[in-house]
This record gives structure tokens, C-alpha cells and sequence, in this order.
């Protein structure tokens, strides 16, 4: 799927999420969001973590596999995209990915280092593709050149990250698809 399709279902999908839950709200939140409620105390709306709750309940839950070495780097972008519902695994290196998505290949998104201590080019994002032809692949890069960002867009990739990027880009990205 290319970077455009991908980008205009993001805006048609995070308004079907958004209309989804204002229907939901619109009805009057449920008893058990509002405990004082059922004690014949007056009812509030919900609060923000609820709101968020029902946010990701009428999203899609994706598999997600992000390979980096960095600890942090692979931990801020597990929070990010947990605490938006989705399943994340983490790979410090190249064998360790390969040997995930062997284990797991139903992957939906993986999430890819364009230097690892095992890979410094293009050939791993190559086996991905091979082993999990179904995936979309983000090459994240702090070494983004032409070359690099055309040669992985011509082996498969969704699209090429140059870091630092915005957390809330791969959010977008997520929901998208």
C-alpha cells in the first residue's frame, strides 16, 4: 500500500474512531464510569483515561515489532504505542527480529533500525518482507539519505522515519492502518 493510501485512511479512520466514541458519549456515560452515580449522587461525564478507553476499543489492535539497539528508543516507542492498545514486542538486533517474526510472522507493523549492531544496510529489511510479506515496515533512521529512503521504499517499506521524529507520527501511522 502506498504512503498516500495510507495517509488518507488515516484521515477516514481516525473520524470513524472519533464518531464512534462521540456516539457512544452522546447516549450519557454508563453507570459504571460514574460510581457515585448509582448512589443517587449526581453523574459526571467521563474523565480523559475513559474517553482514551473507549478511543481504543473501536480502534484495531496491531501486532508491532520494533528493532532497535537502543533500550530507550525501543521503550519509548512501546509506551507510546501500548498505551494506544497495540501489541508490542522488542528486538535489540537483527537476529533477534528475524528469529521473532519466525516464531510470530502475523506481524502488522514492524518498526526497523536502519543501523543495528548485526545489519547496517538494507538486506534485513529485505528478509522481513520475505518473512512476513503481510507486515508494514518503518525504517527509522538517523542516517537518512536519498539513497537510503528511496532504496527502502523500493524494497517495501511504508515509509522511512529520520530520527528524531514525533511520537505522535507513528501514533498516526498506527491508527491508519
Amino acid at each position: 500500500m502506498e504512503a498516500r493510501h495510507v495517509e488518507g485512511r488515516l484521515k477516514n479512520e481516525s473520524a470513524a474512531v472519533f464518531n464512534e466514541v462521540r456516539r457512544r458519549l452522546e447516549s450519557g456515560p454508563p453507570a459504571e464510569w460514574c460510581p457515585g452515580a448509582a448512589k443517587g449522587r449526581a453523574r459526571r461525564g467521563p474523565d480523559l483515561v475513559t474517553v482514551r478507553r473507549a478511543m481504543h476499543a473501536a480502534a484495531r489492535v496491531l501486532q508491532v515489532l520494533v528493532v532497535d539497539d537502543e533500550p530507550l528508543i525501543r521503550w519509548s516507542i512501546a509506551e507510546t504505542l501500548g498505551a494506544a492498545g497495540h501489541q508490542v514486542r522488542e528486538a535489540q538486533d537483527a537476529a533477534s527480529a528475524l528469529d521473532a517474526i519466525g516464531r510470530t510472522p502475523d506481524v502488522d507493523l514492524v518498526l526497523l533500525d536502519f543501523r543495528l549492531p548485526d545489519s547496517n544496510d538494507l538486506g534485513l529489511l529485505a528478509k522481513i518482507r520475505q518473512l512476513a510479506p503481510r507486515a508494514h515496515v518503518i525504517l527509522m533512521t538517523a542516517f537518512g539519505t536519498a539513497d537510503v529512503t528511496a532504496g527502502a521504499l523500493s524494497l517495501g517499506a511504508l515509509k522511512v522515519l529520520n530520527k528524531p521524529f514525533d511520537m505522535r507520527e507513528l501514533e498516526d501511522v498506527a491508527r491508519a492502518l
